[in-house]
């Protein structure tokens, strides 16, 4: 009863999650700090400049996800290879593509931005790429390694690299904040709900 009652916890918080990413657009007062937030990135972060722009312009996350899917699959690790491949291309490519030009935001403009982009501005793609590729991995962190110290490793250093690509978003101009927290929210959404599905199909029966 207690793992059935947490599935659909996670279910719950998936759907919670997918609204916080539609409210995040319409949050008015929002606006403001938005602005506040971007300008303020630039000078703050400024330390990391080679890594946020390193990972702006070079760091291709739909290779990395494929070099990760068939690592996965050759390590007989097929379901969670196939999970990470669906979110990414159902909701990484395909989704993302459909929220873009419904709410159709423009890019940021009030600092110059340091590499270019044309498509819209929310939710932020490669933070959404970047969560559902890496935040798989932190989810999948107990079915992938065995020692205790070595889940906490590569759940922490999911985490890092899921901040890493989303601050770098910011940093460089062409998102703002909510742009990208709402690339995470939904990225999390995604992997909540089909996680469910995906155990709940594999339940044994009674």
């Amino acid at each position: 009863m207690k793992r059935r009652i947490s599935r659909e916890f996670y279910l719950y918080l998936g759907i919670c999650l997918f609204l916080i990413t539609d409210v995040l657009y319409y949050i008015k007062p929002l606006t403001g700090l938005d602005t506040e937030l971007l300008c303020g990135a630039r000078n703050r972060f400024s330390l990391f400049h080679p890594v946020f722009l390193w990972i702006a312009k070079y760091m291709n996350l739909y290779i990395l996800t494929l070099l990760v899917v068939v690592f996965l699959y050759f390590m007989k690790k097929k379901t969670i290879a196939y999970w990470l491949a669906g979110n990414t291309v159902i909701v990484g490519l395909g989704f993302n593509f459909v929220l873009k030009n419904i709410f159709r935001r423009e890019r940021p403009t009030i600092i110059p931005q340091l590499i270019q982009e044309h498509s819209f501005s929310f939710p932020s793609g490669s933070t959404l790429v970047s969560t559902l590729l890496f935040g798989g991995l932190l989810l999948a962190a107990p079915k992938l390694v065995k020692r205790t110290y070595g889940r906490v490793l590569l759940r922490m250093s999911m985490v890092v690299l899921i901040l890493l690509v989303g601050l770098s978003r910011i940093y460089v101009g062409v998102h703002y904040p909510t742009d990208v927290i709402a690339g995470i929210c939904l990225g999390f959404s995604s992997l909540f709900i089909s996680g469910y599905f995906i155990e709940k199909q594999n339940r044994p029966n009674g």
